[in-house]
């Protein structure tokens, strides 16, 4: 009796929205910033830039990071995007960047 029992049952497959948000987790990180092509107008630190500019360069980074996953995640799944993964892309990609220290408040 040294085998390991085999569960019995059908094996649980992942949702959609379980396989986006798992793949969202993997996604996000700092090597994911170096990819995006920066203007010349944000080549400054953050802390250093006007409210304005960093509101700008927030808007730009979130969109640029959005365009981004939501293409990788729609080759993931195969189909077009619901709303709602659309919005778990958004609120992941935002909680991320205020959790680096870019802090974005309208």
């Amino acid at each position: 009796m040294s085998e390991t029992p085999v569960p019995y049952g059908p094996k649980r497959k992942s949702s959609d929205i379980e396989r986006v948000a798992l793949f969202m987790t993997g996604y996000l990180g700092v090597e994911m910033l170096y990819d995006i092509p920066c203007p010349e107008k944000f080549t400054a630190d953050f802390e250093d830039m006007t409210p304005d500019q960093q509101m700008e360069w927030f808007e730009y980074t979130f969109l640029e990071i959005f365009k981004d996953a939501a293409n990788q995640v729609v080759g993931l799944l195969g189909r077009e995007l619901k709303v709602v993964e659309l919005n778990l892309i958004r609120r992941r990609i935002i909680n991320y960047l205020n959790a680096s220290g870019f802090e974005y408040e309208k």
